[in-house]
């Protein structure tokens, strides 16, 4: 500001300077021009008396033509005199010295120059004289002797023409006296111009070189504003790379989603195919223990069989004795007995012996198929070796995907990190880009302040130019004044002054022109300058406001959309990582998978324990019980997944206006609908959990099956179980139990803990367990009951 103002005060004192020059210029171009004036006016006075005396003596001799000539050139050289006054620019104190000297010149002058007029005068008046004188003569003469006249009329024309020349001498040594007075009078006038241009021209140059550093220092502050434009503009693409960096690594961020969403589903793929080999393992398993139970039932079967040969052959034996006996009582019914008895035991024995051969039969048949479900085993067990080798295989590569599944993660989070620092940091640079607007902004708004001022003091400039102006005309007005006191008080000299006062016009035009154009010229030189270099900077400070309000308006723009786009990118990242992802869980729902598990396990706890105690009283049959709970817990679960899915699908039908029900599901509607309606049925749950009880108790009592009636009987429990599983159903993707485990399967201990005993292989099932979601990682571990073949 300081430095502003000090510029401000240059330029004012500058101004003044020039208007001070400016009033002396015009002060001492009124009296050079008035001086001149004066000349011209004597000067042309003493020509027309000369050139009147010279008509009446000859009009047609060459010394005449001669003077005239010379008259001419000293006229054209006076017209270069006047153009020469015109071309002066400025002055100063030693032209009102230079004036006077002048002034006093020409008073000495002008008694000369009358009494030359005067002697003119008289010799006019004596050759008027001279003219009647000689005409008297004349007459005279053609009276009396015209030879003797005429011989004394040419004596005195010759006496007169000696006279004229001695007068025309005279009248050349006077004219080349003041040639002499001319030229001494035009050297000097000369010399003065030439030191008032000198003059002019140093002050022009100093005034110039002023106006170049004004216009240096001007440019000078426009270059900084254009810097300052430059750097912000710089700072914009700044922030335009940024964001298009921006955008590139969200793109990443997307790839690397699409990436990882695809390993996930080749994990998952991979998973669904080892559990297919597992549970075609466990089919064999299952066939195995199938045909051990067969050749078992055989074996059984064959004791029996030789346990009835034994009874009929102690039948037997008791009926020899009893015959003996009969024999003994009874001779004649003996033989008839004997022979009944014997054709009787006869065909039992081929009817027993028809069964052992039947069994023996069977037994060979139990023997092939022993020896083909060895050879089966046999087969298993090789295949079971390979998939085992498979299966290590897939676990290393399942431990190998998971190493790097852990390593892209870590890399996500980096990146993650990466662009949230990137956005800190570009808002940090949005925060410092609108503190340099703001500061732009004030220096525009000085600026403004010192354009006003600048403006009031051109409008101070008009009025002292207006009041110069006054001053001039009230000048005029006063050579007009003394003009007329002039002519009154020559009255004899009206035509000379009629000519002079059309010449004075004339010159007054030159002057006025001359005046005109010096002031074009200070105007051009400084003023015009001036207003044009302001007219300048107001257009370019309105080009620099209307560009930092643009570039505001960008800015603003720019920060809406990266807002926008953080919100969109959170919004389509949070979905994509929770849509069907059982990985991440909002921490903010009550009834996560974690706390259902919690759930799990107080129901376990409590209602299951309740539920046992009530149902174990009517069966008094521990694995019976257990046997019906699961079936209930399961057939609940089995309930509210369908559930799920028909209210799902039926919400995709409200908004799609479907009236038949589509091939695919939700394939009209886009996924973010799709969360939208899973997390609004997630909210909604508790409500909808209580109505589907009620409805599900009353379906119950319209059944007759054993399971509705033993569920009805522990209502606590069915409650407590059906509203875990409805909240295990509608989680995004559901979460689900483990399928029923069967009687001699492995024990697995990761997946279930020992209800009462422990072993290798499954007893019975109590609780089963609790996943993620299909083939997802435990949540809770289930409960059986354990044996080994040792204590069987």
């Amino acid at each position: 500001m300081a430095k502003k103002d000090f510029e401000i005060k240059k330029l004012k004192e500058l101004l003044s300077k020039e208007r001070e020059n400016s009033r002396k210029y015009q002060l001492a171009c009124d009296e050079l021009l008035e001086w001149k004036k004066e000349c011209e006016e004597r000067e042309k006075s003493r020509a027309k008396v000369y050139n009147a005396e010279l008509a009446t003596h000859t009009s047609t001799t060459p010394e005449n033509k001669k003077y005239e000539k010379r008259l001419n050139q000293y006229e054209h050289r006076m017209t270069q005199a006047a153009i020469e006054y015109n071309a002066l620019l400025e002055t100063d104190e030693h032209l009102e010295k230079k004036y006077k000297e002048f002034e006093s010149k020409s008073n000495a002058v002008i008694p000369d120059i009358k009494q030359q007029v005067q002697s003119l005068r008289d010799v006019a008046t004596k050759r008027e004289e001279l003219i009647n004188y000689l005409q008297r003569k004349k007459k005279d003469v053609c009276n009396d002797n015209e030879s003797t006249e005429l011989l004394k009329t040419e004596k005195k024309l010759q006496e007169l023409k000696e006279e004229l020349r001695h007068t025309t001498q005279k009248l050349r040594l006077e004219k080349e006296g003041r040639k002499e007075d001319n030229i001494k009078h035009k050297k000097d006038i000369e010399a003065v111009c030439n030191k008032f241009q000198v003059e002019i021209e140093a002050a022009v140059m100093s005034i110039s070189m002023k106006l170049i550093k004004t216009q240096d220092d001007f440019t000078f502050k426009e270059n900084e504003l254009l810097d300052k434009i430059s750097k912000a503009e710089t700072k914009i693409q700044k922030l335009n790379n940024i964001s298009n960096k921006y955008q590139e690594t969200r793109h990443e961020l997307e790839t690397t989603n699409q990436q990882h969403e695809e390993y996930i589903k080749s994990m998952n793929e991979r998973e669904q195919s080892i559990e297919q080999l597992q549970e075609e393992i466990s089919a064999i398993q299952n066939d195995n223990r199938n045909l051990k139970k067969t050749v078992k039932e055989l074996i059984s079967n064959l004791a029996i069989a030789s346990e009835e040969n034994i009874k009929l052959q102690e039948e037997t034996e008791s009926w020899k004795q009893q015959l003996e006996i009969v024999k003994v009582h009874a001779n004649t019914d003996v033989v008839k007995k004997e022979r009944q008895l014997e054709f009787r035991i006869e065909e039992q024995r081929n009817g027993h012996l028809e069964e052992v051969k039947q069994i023996h039969l069977k037994y060979k048949d139990s023997m092939k198929l022993i020896s083909d479900a060895n050879s089966r085993e046999r087969r298993a067990v090789d295949s079971v070796k390979v998939l085992e080798g498979k299966l290590k295989s897939l676990e290393d590569t399942i431990s190998d995907m998971k190493d790097e599944y852990e390593q892209q993660k870590q890399e996500l989070f980096k990146n993650v990190s990466v662009s949230l620092n990137t956005i800190k940091d570009l808002q940090t640079r949005l925060n410092n880009a609108q503190a340099s607007e703001r500061n732009l902004n004030k220096r525009l708004k000085e600026r403004d302040q010192e354009l006003e001022r600048l403006n009031a003091f051109s409008k101070g400039q008009d009025s002292e130019r207006r009041r110069f102006e006054a001053k001039i005309a009230a000048n005029e007005n006063q050579l007009q004044q003394a003009n007329e006191q002039l002519e009154h008080f020559n009255k004899e000299r009206q035509n000379l002054k009629q000519e002079l006062y059309q010449e004075k016009s004339r010159l007054e035009e030159l002057v006025k022109n001359y005046e005109a154009s010096v002031n074009d010229r200070i105007k051009s030189k400084d003023d015009d300058s001036l207003l044009c270099q302001l007219d300048q900077l107001k257009s370019k400070e309105k080009e620099l406001a209307t560009e930092i309000i643009q570039v505001h308006q960008q800015l603003k723009s720019s920060n809406i959309e990266l807002e926008e786009t953080e919100t969109r990118l959170s919004k389509l990242m949070g979905q994509r990582l929770t849509d069907n992802n059982p990985n991440i869980t909002d921490l903010s729902d009550k009834n996560r998978p974690t706390k259902l598990a919690e759930r799990y396990s107080e129901l376990y706890d409590n209602e299951w324990a309740d539920a046992f105690e009530d149902l174990n009283a009517i069966y008094n049959d521990e694995q019976k019980t257990i046997a019906m709970l699961t079936v209930i817990l399961k057939e609940a679960a089995c309930f509210c997944r369908n559930e799920a899915d028909e209210q799902m699908e039926h919400l995709r039908k409200v908004l799609t206006l479907q009236t038949t029900l589509s091939v695919s599901r939700g394939q009209n509607v886009p996924d973010v609908i799709n969360q939208q309606l899973k997390n609004s049925r997630k909210v909604m749950s508790e409500i909808a959990g209580t109505n589907i009880v009620e409805t599900y108790i009353k379906r119950l009592k319209h059944l007759t099956s054993a399971s509705a009636r033993d569920a009805l009987r522990v209502e606590k429990f069915l409650r407590e179980a059906f509203s875990l599983c409805w909240l295990m159903s509608i989680q995004d993707p559901p979460v689900v139990f483990d399928r029923l485990q069967k009687h001699g399967e492995e024990f697995n201990a990761e997946l279930y803990r020992p209800y009462t005993q422990a072993g290798a292989l499954v007893d019975f099932q109590v609780l089963p367990t609790m996943f993620l979601n299909e083939g997802g990682p435990v949540l809770y571990k289930g409960v059986a009951q354990g044996y080994s073949l040792t204590n069987e």
